[in-house]
């Protein structure tokens, strides 16, 4: 049995570990083979080279905390095709639609 490679994988180890931490009477509750993965995965790409694109996918978890990042530097947003399944149209859309 195994986790599929989902590139948001991180978010899933994110939440567990969090989970732990909130909760730590509940923590059993973890199934060791997953924790076990996300971090084998995690200790996998340690020693791993960077990825070649600059890109933010904080866009993903808010939508205005790393806007500086993706309109005011050179990261690309993780939310816009090719990396998510958005065009530049529909994020900024979306994006004045929440400000009002």
């Amino acid at each position: 049995m195994g986790l599929p490679a989902a590139p948001n994988w991180r978010v899933l180890l994110s939440h567990l570990v969090l989970f732990g931490f909130i909760f730590p009477s509940a923590r059993s509750r973890l199934p060791v083979w997953v924790m076990e993965e996300l971090t084998g995965r995690l200790a996998f790409e340690v020693n791993a080279p960077d990825a070649e694109e600059a890109v933010c996918f904080g866009t993903l978890l808010s939508w205005s905390q790393y806007l500086g990042d993706v309109l005011g530097s050179s990261f690309r947003d993780g939310r816009i095709r090719p990396y998510g399944s958005l065009t530049a149209e529909e994020v900024a859309r979306w994006t004045s639609a929440e400000k009002k």
